[in-house]
């Protein structure tokens, strides 16, 4: 999981999902962080595969907490990356 340990306090906050639209959120998100001499911090909220199903269905084929985890954190890291492709001097 990426953690912003020195974000300023005027940053730009997007969330990402990976639609399409997401990635226009944070190209857009990146475009203002520029013009307003600020960074930009993607977030991807998630809520654990195991919460959403009812306490008497089979949890066979339900991902762990870690997949889940992990699943979340590829999400951010591609918008991040898609963005990083469109923009190669962004830092």
């Amino acid at each position: 999981m990426i953690r912003v340990q020195d974000a300023t306090p005027y940053s730009l906050v997007v969330g990402v999902d990976g639609s399409e639209a997401s990635i226009d959120a944070i190209c857009w998100a990146a475009d203002e962080a520029r013009l307003l001499n600020t960074q930009v911090i993607a977030v991807h909220a998630w809520q654990p595969t195991e919460a959403l199903r009812a306490p008497y269905a089979s949890m066979s084929g339900v991902p762990t907490p870690q997949e889940d985890r992990d699943h979340a954190a590829s999400i951010l890291k591609n918008a991040v990356f898609q963005l990083l492709d469109t923009d190669p001097e962004l830092q």
